[in-house]
C-alpha cells in the first residue's frame, strides 16, 4: 500500500503538446510528479525510467494505436501494475466496455473539465489503495479474492477481466441485495464513472456467460437492477 507521503507519479501520453502541457500543469498543481510523452515510443521510454503509478493515455497517437500501447504496457514487468486511465473522443458504449475489459482502469471521454479529471484520478488511485488490502469473499462454494482478482466456484477457476470482477465482487459483497445499475457503477468503480446502463447490461451478460451454469445466480430484477442470489 502507498505510504501517506507517497507522491504519485503520473505519465501523461497526449499527442497534442499544448493539451498535454496544460494537463501536466493541472496535475502538478494537485501535487503529482508528472511526465509528458507525445508519442507511443516516447511513452514506452518514459515508462521504463519513470515507473509511473498511473498512465493517462490518449488513444489517438501518431505512431501506434493507443489500445495496442496500453496492452503492451500491461505486459511489461515495469508497468504491469500501473493504472491506465484512457482519454478519448470515442464515447460509444462498446468502445468503453472493450477498453475496460481489456486494458483500462477508467475511461474519460473528451472534452473534459480539469476538476473532473483530477477527481477521477484521485478516485482511481484511492480505489487501488483500498484494493491492496486483501479481501476474500466466501459464499457457499464461491470464493472471490480481491487481491488476485480470482474467482473459484466448486473448485473451478473462472477467469474474469478486472471490470467483470469488480462488478461481480460488488454483487457478492451483499448477496440477495438488489443493486441498481447506478449503484453497481458507483460501488464497483466510483462515483461519476463513465459507463451507461447498456454497458452494465453488456458486462453482466459477459459475466454470466463466463460463469456458465452458475451465471443463473445473477438475477435480473425487472425495473430495479441485479442481485446475486445463492439461497
Amino acid at each position: 500500500m502507498y505510504g501517506m507521503n507517497h507522491k504519485h507519479k503520473i505519465l501523461v501520453v497526449e499527442d497534442d503538446a499544448i493539451t498535454g502541457e496544460m494537463t501536466v500543469d493541472v496535475l502538478k498543481d494537485e501535487g503529482y510528479d508528472v511526465k509528458l510523452a507525445t508519442t507511443g515510443k516516447m511513452a514506452e521510454q518514459h515508462a521504463q525510467r519513470f515507473e509511473p503509478d498511473l498512465i493517462l493515455l490518449d488513444l489517438g497517437l501518431p505512431d501506434i494505436d493507443g489500445a495496442r500501447l496500453a496492452k503492451q504496457l500491461k505486459k511489461n514487468i515495469i508497468t504491469t501494475n500501473a493504472l491506465i486511465v484512457v482519454l478519448s473522443a470515442r464515447d460509444d458504449d462498446l468502445d468503453i466496455v472493450l477498453g475496460l475489459e481489456s486494458y483500462a482502469d477508467d475511461y474519460l471521454t473528451k472534452p473534459y473539465k480539469p476538476k473532473m479529471l483530477t477527481a477521477r484520478l484521485k478516485a482511481v488511485l484511492r480505489r487501488k489503495q483500498t484494493q491492496n488490502n486483501d479481501q476474500v469473499i466466501v459464499l457457499n462454494d464461491w470464493e472471490l479474492d480481491q487481491s488476485t482478482l480470482s474467482v473459484r466456484i466448486s473448485d473451478e477457476s473462472i477467469v474474469l477481466s478486472k471490470n467483470e470482477f469488480d462488478i461481480l465482487y460488488t454483487l457478492a459483497s451483499y448477496p440477495n441485495r438488489i443493486y441498481s445499475r447506478e449503484q453497481i457503477v458507483t460501488l464497483a468503480k466510483g462515483e461519476g464513472y463513465p459507463i451507461t446502463d447498456r454497458a452494465i447490461d453488456m458486462s453482466i451478460a459477459r459475466i454470466r456467460k463466463k460463469l456458465g451454469d452458475a451465471g443463473k445466480y445473477i438475477e435480473t430484477v425487472r425495473g430495479a437492477g441485479y442481485r446475486l442470489s445463492l439461497a
